[in-house]
């Protein structure tokens, strides 16, 4: 059982991928994680040893990061802390998965062979 489907979600991410120097990618995977708490509507507190460390509400607002005293948010020691207030309300995302994605790619496959037997027609 996933843990979307259960009735408070909330999640953690552990990131701990060695990122080559300080890159754009730290705060693309941050973004990234901006996403995952905003379509299964839940909270998400992202711990990263070199990336950017974060709180983030169900609502995609980052809250608090661990910065330096220079305002760097990468390759910073720190602690952080906040409260992640998990919501009752579902995402049609949260409730229904991939069933969108899936529905597509079949739709797009029978496009596909309904025209690729049309064509075969014709040319005989």
């Amino acid at each position: 059982m996933s843990l979307v489907h259960l009735p408070l979600f909330h999640s953690i991410s552990r990131a701990s991928r060695p990122v080559a120097g300080k890159t754009a990618a730290s705060h693309q995977l941050a973004a990234i994680s901006v996403f995952r708490a905003v379509e299964n509507k839940g909270g998400l507190v992202r711990c990263a040893n070199t990336d950017v460390s974060c709180i983030i509400d169900p609502y995609g607002r980052i809250i608090d990061r661990v910065k330096d005293e220079k305002g760097q948010d990468t390759f910073v020691q720190g602690v952080i802390s906040g409260w992640v207030i998990p919501l009752d309300s579902k995402t049609i995302f949260t409730r229904c998965g991939d069933w969108f994605v899936w529905v597509a790619i079949g739709g797009t496959v029978l496009c596909l062979a309904i025209a690729t037997l049309q064509n075969r027609k014709r040319k005989y």
